[in-house]
């Protein structure tokens, strides 16, 4: 074929593309003006998606800074060619969140993750059994249930500062915080969610984190977005046979609990004799029996995946930003040691640490543990930021823009001030990490006790500090925000042990 018929191929292609992109947008103007609503080249989503699996390795601030800033309050990218209006700004965030007039949309990116989650509450639509999912598994998460499990937050905890007391005699107290944070994590789920012991933080070989860590690593794969299923198993045949074995035995270990439960709890004596999880406050929520077999697999699947990976990612920021910054930490140390005493942490003694709450707040600001929420899709047409939004229209609500917004949070929007969370001004701001309104995140409660639990055990016997020469630098491949190299630092035991 000669070189001429190649360019005019590629023209009538690019011709052709034109023509259907330029019809696509189309549909999207403003009310007032007719102008059409800016949209990125085709190829910008492939390009943005491979940049982040190969390319960026940065602070999220700096990510935000080189690829985010100059974004417009609304505009078009693309998955595939499906249009996808993209959000970043808080009002038009508002609107997209907290009414009916959106829904989530078809949870379906790759076979594989339809499998994992495609009937759990992250994916459920209103229409395909989403409402019903909020309200039966709503009442496990009320702060009546979760006071019950604080105490395993607390024995987790101290397996770890025991192993602690040992690495600052061994070695001298130089703890790979990623490493702990993941196990932490995984032990806590595992115990406070379902009432089984993974021996996470006393085994090194946890077969049964490996498998979740298996799914995980390629449950969103952006090569297999771009793809297809079934190019990504022919190219990468062994990563897909390791994962459908690791889903399988997730899936296996997790039915099984659930049938085991169902039948512990038909003793007379078990609501007296055995200590409540969350699998019981769930099974006991669902007292007509809603919930599918299935649902109750995939949705404890999304506990585990939420419980640990999520967790983790909350945890690992707010310990690095204990670190980094002292005068934080010792108004935190001082609260702790005022309000506990020494003791262990309740529900009660929780709900009046205020710096704390304060400082979780604002690291999930600054470190999202997602980037953007789940994508919406418009019920209705609707009008978003002056522009027509047909029905059928997938929404992407940015968080970057939003939580790093000088309009919003003042010319400090990129620093850690945790007393932006305090006092008259915390009325001003909304944290938008675990979503807001009708869809806002159950588990939001559960990680909040259980994150500040952790941290209030650790810091009433140690502080820490950075290795030399390590700095964050965030790994933006990972499914939640995670640091590229693990978090390592020097134990410090407190003068003031306890």
């Amino acid at each position: 074929m000669s070189w001429w018929l190649w360019v005019l191929l590629f023209g009538i292609i690019s011709l052709v593309v034109s023509w259907w992109k330029d019809r696509k947008v189309s549909r999207f103007v403003n009310v007032k003006t007719g102008e059409r609503l800016k949209a990125r080249s085709l190829f910008y989503g492939v390009y943005s998606i491979l940049a982040r699996l190969f390319w960026y390795r940065c602070s999220i601030k700096d990510f935000w800074l080189q690829t985010q800033q100059g974004d417009p309050p609304i505009f078009i990218k693309w998955a595939g060619f499906r249009p996808v209006v993209v959000v970043t700004t808080e009002e038009s965030l508002l609107e997209v969140l907290l009414h009916r007039v959106t829904d989530k949309r078809d949870f379906k990116p790759t076979p594989f993750a339809d499998k994992v989650l495609g009937h759990s509450l992250i994916a459920a639509t209103d229409q395909n059994g989403g409402r019903k999912l909020r309200r039966v598994l709503n009442p496990a998460f009320k702060n009546a249930k979760l006071s019950s499990i604080i105490p395993v937050f607390a024995d987790s905890a101290q397996i770890v500062l025991n192993k602690w007391d040992e690495s600052f005699q061994n070695d001298g107290g130089v703890v790979d915080i990623t490493a702990y944070a993941k196990k932490l994590t995984f032990e806590v789920i595992g115990k406070a969610g379902f009432g089984f012991d993974f021996q996470n933080l006393t085994s090194e070989d946890n077969p049964e984190r490996k498998a979740i860590e298996t799914t995980l690593g390629t449950l969103f794969h952006p090569i297999e977005w771009i793809l297809g299923n079934r190019i990504f198993s022919l190219i990468w045949a062994e990563k897909d046979r390791k994962r459908k074995v690791a889903l399988a035995t997730t899936r296996k270990l997790i039915s099984e609990v659930i049938v085991q439960r169902k039948k512990m709890r038909e003793a007379e004596n078990y609501s007296t004799e055995h200590e409540y999880d969350l699998l019981d406050h769930i099974l006991e929520a669902d007292t007509a029996n809603e919930l599918t077999q299935e649902e109750l697999i995939q949705n404890v699947y999304l506990f585990f995946i939420a419980g640990y990976d999520t967790s983790s990612s909350v945890l690992q920021s707010l310990m690095y930003m204990i670190t980094t910054k002292h005068e934080c930490r010792n108004k935190l140390i001082k609260e702790i040691d005022e309000e506990l005493q020494g003791n262990r942490p309740d529900v009660e003694s929780l709900s009046r640490l205020t710096y704390l709450d304060a400082m979780m707040k604002e690291v999930m600001r600054l470190f999202p543990p997602f980037f953007g929420l789940l994508t919406r899709v418009a019920n209705h047409d609707m009008i978003l930021d002056g522009y027509t939004i047909p029905k059928g229209t997938s929404l992407y609500p940015n968080l970057l823009p939003i939580h790093l917004s000088e309009k919003i949070w003042g010319p400090d929007a990129l620093e850690f001030i945790p007393e932006r969370w305090i006092g008259p001004e915390a009325s001003k701001h909304t944290l938008y990490s675990f979503a807001i309104g009708p869809r806002v995140c159950l588990g939001k409660r559960f990680a909040f006790l259980e994150i500040k639990t952790i941290v209030c055990m650790l810091l009433q016997k140690y502080t820490w500090r950075l290795t030399p020469g390590w700095t964050w630098v965030n790994d933006l491949n990972a499914l939640s925000t995670q640091p590229a190299s693990p978090l390592t630092v020097i134990l410090e035991p407190r003068k003031k042990n306890v």
